[in-house]
């Protein structure tokens, strides 16, 4: 994982609900034990991807100044403040049951600012009840100008409710609302349900361009995940212009270069060649899995859970979500895309 990304993903939190299953013991140490294969089965006898990781997420979110998240709005409202948390550094390698999570990585809801899922957007601001220190993670630069089609992108969350998933190799295919407060855009991002709240970013700027809120079905009956031909694009963004009276980090003036381009990520593969996931926290780059082609391309849901084609085995599959207004008229995205938990 090239380390500027490593950097923006320290940023993602997972949202976690404190009065379900018990997370964290008052010391902070995780005690989490319903795994992916607890919760969903198996795909007609095959495990899913990452079947034995946990899964005690409830969407994701990204700091966007030292004391502020950005989320879905549909994943926490005023009256759930005082119930949902929120995790940092959590990544398959640290969720392990027994391991303690300082209390720098661990933050409860001081007030909901804004929380919006109607008319078309679906976003949220979230004060923690203290500032996250630097050592932890900085907020991500939100971009100041929309996306337009053909922008690369990038979603980092925590789908199906697992430890932190990148998912790229994906572009921005279809655009509305453009110049408005309610500007929001389809993207051919793998994602399932679960991502809800994931921030979206612009591989070559490294920006924060969106929040991820709702996607197309990712699994059939028998658990497995569906396979969608995604030319344009299933999964909704609410732009992130919206966020910008939140951020801490000033966006670079129009005549600013764009920063380096960091090395492809996920690397380009062969149209021959499956794509591929990464799994492993901290060295993620020694955990190389090959997913067959044709990999589905799932959904984010708004029932707060989510994914990458991570979960995916080799047969087609995916469970479901529901789109903004308008959202059947995008009949999906591209087959190939990556996903990669970090």
């Amino acid at each position: 994982m090239p380390p500027e990304w490593t950097l923006i993903g320290d940023a993602v939190a997972m949202i976690y609900d404190t009065q379900g299953n018990r997370v964290f013991d008052s010391q902070g140490v995780f005690q989490y034990e319903q795994s992916l294969h607890d919760k969903r089965g198996d795909c007609d006898g095959t495990p899913l991807r990452f079947s034995g990781q946990p899964t005690p997420g409830h969407c994701a979110a990204t700091l966007i100044a030292p004391n502020m998240v950005a989320t879905a709005g549909h994943c926490i409202k005023p009256h759930l403040c005082g119930r949902l948390a929120f995790v940092f550094g959590a990544t398959s390698d640290a969720m392990v049951f027994g391991t303690r999570f300082a209390a720098d990585l661990r933050y409860s809801c001081a007030s909901v600012e804004i929380s919006e899922s109607t008319g078309g957007q679906d976003w949220a601001v979230v004060r923690l009840d203290r500032s996250v220190p630097d050592s932890v993670a900085s907020p991500v630069r939100v971009a100041s100008t929309e996306v337009t089609i053909g922008t690369p992108v990038m979603c980092i969350g925590h789908p199906d409710d697992l430890p932190r998933k990148y998912a790229g190799d994906a572009q921005v295919n279809e655009v509305m609302q453009s110049g408005t407060d309610a500007f929001r855009f389809a993207t051919n991002l793998d994602t399932f349900v679960g991502s809800s709240g994931s921030g979206v970013f612009d591989i070559e700027r490294r920006e924060m361009v969106g929040i991820l809120v709702s996607g197309r079905r990712d699994y059939d009956d028998k658990g497995c995940a569906i396979t969608y031909p995604l030319e344009r694009g299933g999964e909704w963004v609410t732009g992130a212009k919206l966020l910008l009276p939140y951020s801490s980090v000033p966006a670079p003036s129009a005549s600013s270069p764009p920063p380096p381009s960091p090395p492809p990520h996920p690397p380009p593969h062969p149209p021959s060649a499956p794509p591929a996931i990464l799994d492993g926290g901290d060295d993620s780059a020694s955990f190389v899995i090959s997913v067959a082609a044709g990999a589905s391309a799932a959904a984010v849901a708004c029932l707060c859970l989510a994914a990458c084609v991570a979960l995916k085995v080799a047969s087609p599959h995916g469970q479901g979500s529901v789109k903004p207004p308008k959202a059947e008229q995008a009949p999906g995205g591209t087959t190939g895309n990556a996903a990669q938990n970090c």
